[in-house]
């Protein structure tokens, strides 16, 4: 993990390929030379993000996800309350967080429907969950932690970087959106055809140049809900790349996951 040269409290941290993660189930794509790899490294030089003392940007490059590699995601998530998480958090799976998730929507069902919208599989996810003190089992009924005291992020957002073929920039762009609360196209200058933003807006994506000496984010302050399990997945990647980073990482227990 590298550390921008940025002034105090105008800074984030970067995560990429060159940051050993294959213990926490992510993966990076290699970057490549280019126009494009080159713009990236740009918008990065230029970028200021100012936020609350507690808050952290972390910025993954190049991430594996289902619907591809993201050039950029951006997670400003709440420290103090992932310093509260129990270490065993470090051992949850995809499929946890998955599981996780569909729990968060049906929070007050009962055992029944429980029972109905989970097989015998997503026992071992009830286990791993139990013991991060994410949810709690007492004869078959499940209760999930406050969402608030579960799930850091303040903001997710994606960027597609693109010299030209905006509209497939803009669909990658709009597929971001499953995850992150905010999904953007970084292009070298903005558009001055019409159609690339309309087409934009209609997406619901937002537009990104480097026209600007200083490109400056502005990360809301209140907690964002996950708009899936990936969402999740970066909450807990970037709380578990700063504990990789920590020279007080301690090991999670895994006698209690048998």
């Amino acid at each position: 993990m590298t550390k921008s040269n940025l002034p105090e409290n105008w800074s984030y941290n970067l995560v990429d390929s060159q940051f050993d993660f294959a213990d926490s189930g992510l993966r990076f794509r290699q970057s490549r030379s280019g126009p494009e790899e080159e713009m990236i490294r740009s918008f990065l030089a230029k970028l200021n993000s100012r936020a609350e003392a507690d808050v952290q940007l972390t910025i993954f490059k190049e991430p594996c996800i289902e619907t591809g590699f993201p050039d950029l995601v951006g997670v400003s998530w709440h420290l103090p309350t992932a310093e509260t998480w129990n270490k065993n958090r470090l051992l949850l799976k995809r499929a946890d967080f998955r599981v996780l998730h569909r729990l968060l929507h049906f929070r007050d069902a009962d055992h029944r429907t429980h029972l109905n919208l989970f097989d015998r599989r997503s026992w071992s996810s009830f286990q791993r969950l139990e013991a991060a003190s994410m949810i709690s089992l007492d004869n078959g009924d499940i209760s999930v932690a406050p969402l608030s005291s579960l799930y850091a992020v303040r903001h997710i957002f994606a960027i597609e970087a693109k010299i030209g073929a905006w509209r497939k920039a803009l669909h990658q762009a709009f597929l971001n959106r499953w995850f992150a609360t905010s999904s953007h196209v970084l292009l070298p200058r903005m558009p001055s055809n019409t159609r690339v933003n309309s087409e934009a807006k209609f997406l619901g994506v937002g537009l990104w140049s480097l026209d600007f000496s200083k490109i400056t984010i502005k990360l809301p302050q209140a907690q964002s809900d996950p708009v899936s399990y990936v969402s999740w997945l970066f909450n807990d990647w970037a709380w578990k790349a700063r504990m990789h980073s920590s020279s007080s990482y301690e090991q999670p227990n895994h006698s209690l996951l048998g």
